[in-house]
């Protein structure tokens, strides 16, 4: 066929069917989880690239204060900002203060309360673009500008601080300035020590993991050293002989976890097609079906896929947007696409932000639309199916969590067992808690940041339906424990400067 003119959306399950490959359902996502924390579990023990500690081998208290200066390299942006903790100080929960929140009127929020975010305030935050151009040319100059924008930060600070300013500025990160440096850290570990400052007094609630899902992905967990390859530690012992934890960055997007997405055929011909002409094939194949960076490219790919071998649409008739590679932003597909309320609707916005040649004697139609959506929807799925899969299947690589191989069955091997010994809540050399919540069921927090899942519509909650369904099919847990996803909004920056608060009070 020529074109989709001629279609009706009664015709939609042949697009249905197309996109078939990507769909996974509840079971295969359970094998999915399960398979990855063993993968997870071997990949920390072997001295491979995964599964690395960070210097970081306690999670804050929550009683730390200070006023510091934090840094934010991301991908895209520089910030730089003032960081004050405010500890116990600022009538946040755990202060003694008779109206504390029970963990049920935790949970029945998306998001940090207000209330609890007063435990840190920002000043003076600035923000960047980071230019192309300053990541192309010699290291030198990119760090030299960094420099100049910190500088800016403080001398704003300088001129309008009323009291008098300290001698040394504590930061979180800095590169030649006059400052001492207590903490450098990247964004996942950030994020979740950011959320862990804030929740560290809530009832029965512990911040386990923390995620990035946005241009890249990644996540980090508390771990023990004794989990983890003795090369891996050694320069944590060389410097702390007494760590028996640490911060994990796991970097498991990277090549090495793709083992059970290729046997489970989780793995399209369309994402080997993206993979194939990435810059380093076969680099970070989780990442490729998940990240910001690739999510519009590979619906590119499977839309052109569909309108030139099934429709039969020629590629000189299509926008120039659905064949030229990376042409189609996942900024696009998640404020146009992903939020269109209806078929006529999405076919007009697809004519303004996606306009076929001049010479084209195609247009974009409802029917078309709908294939539009229908990827887009099914694309999303998966993602997050796999973001919630790896989640759950770390926490249980981390004895957080119980899964069984075969769901729901007590007899077969579980992946995890549960840690004996209790630390009291407010030390902060225990991020891996063990046994001894006794007074409700505990709810482990995973602390999120990242463009896709804060701000791709329904992302969150379709990774959140998923969890659920994990943690269900695993069987019972013991102690009632429940994941949840929580935001850690502005983690990196915040993080940075809890890390520096964390470190100088030491």
């Amino acid at each position: 066929m020529a074109d989709l003119e001629g279609q009706h959306e009664s015709d939609a399950p042949s697009i249905k069917s197309f996109l078939a490959p990507l769909v996974l359902d509840d079971a295969k996502v359970y094998d999915i989880s399960y398979r990855l924390s063993e993968v997870f579990r071997d990949l920390a023990r072997t001295g491979d690239g995964h599964f690395f500690p960070t210097p970081v081998t306690h999670l804050p208290s929550g009683k730390e204060t200070g006023f510091y200066l934090a840094v934010d390299v991301g991908v895209t942006n520089l910030r730089v900002a003032f960081i004050e903790l405010l500890g116990d100080s600022s009538g946040s929960p755990g202060n003694g203060s008779s109206s504390m929140p029970t963990a049920e009127s935790y949970i029945a929020h998306n998001a940090i309360p207000k209330v609890w975010q007063r435990r840190v305030r920002r000043t003076l935050e600035k923000a960047w673009r980071i230019e192309e151009h300053l990541k192309e040319d010699p290291t030198e100059e990119l760090f030299s500008w960094i420099g100049s924008c910190i500088a800016d930060v403080v001398a704003d600070e300088l001129t309008s601080h009323s009291s008098e300013f300290p001698a040394e500025l504590e930061t979180g990160l800095s590169f030649s300035l006059p400052m001492k440096i207590v903490a450098i850290t990247n964004d996942t570990v950030a994020t979740l020590v950011s959320l862990a400052y804030s929740v560290k007094s809530l009832p029965n609630t512990r911040v386990a993991m923390g995620i990035i899902v946005g241009a890249g992905c990644n996540a980090t967990v508390p771990m023990k050293l004794s989990d983890l390859h003795e090369s891996k530690v050694r320069q944590i012992r060389s410097y702390n002989p007494d760590a028996t934890e640490a911060i994990i960055n796991t970097e498991w997007t990277l090549r090495g976890t793709e083992t059970p997405l290729q046997e489970l055929g989780v793995v399209t011909k369309w994402d080997v097609e993206l993979d194939s002409k990435t810059h380093r094939p076969g680099f970070q194949p989780f990442e490729y079906m998940t990240g910001a960076r690739y999510i519009g490219e590979l619906v590119r790919i499977i839309v052109f896929d569909y309108f030139t071998n099934v429709a039969g649409i020629s590629k000189q008739d299509l926008p120039q947007t659905l064949t030229e590679p990376y042409s189609l932003t996942t900024a696009l597909v998640s404020d146009v696409i992903a939020t269109s309320r209806s078929d006529i609707t999405l076919a007009s916005d697809l004519a303004r932000s996606l306009p076929p040649p001049t010479s084209s004697s195609w247009s974009w139609t409802p029917e078309s639309a709908v294939v539009m959506r229908a990827t887009v929807s099914a694309v999303q799925t998966r993602s997050a199916a796999l973001i919630a899969a790896a989640s759950v299947g770390l926490l249980a690589c981390n004895h957080e969590i119980k899964l069984s191989e075969k769901p729901g069955s007590t007899s077969g091997s579980p992946t995890s067992t549960q840690p004996t010994g209790q630390n009291p809540q407010d030390q902060p050399e225990a991020i891996c808690p063990g046994s001894g919540w006794h007074s409700g069921p505990e709810e482990l927090v995973v602390a999120y940041t990242g463009g896709i899942i804060q701000h791709y519509p329904n992302f969150k909650e379709m990774c959140q339906v998923y969890i659920d369904r994990l943690i269900m099919r695993g069987g019972p847990q013991e102690e009632g424990k429940s994941v949840f996803l929580r935001e850690a909004s502005d983690g990196s920056i915040i993080g940075a400067g809890v890390l520096a608060g964390m470190v100088s009070r030491k």
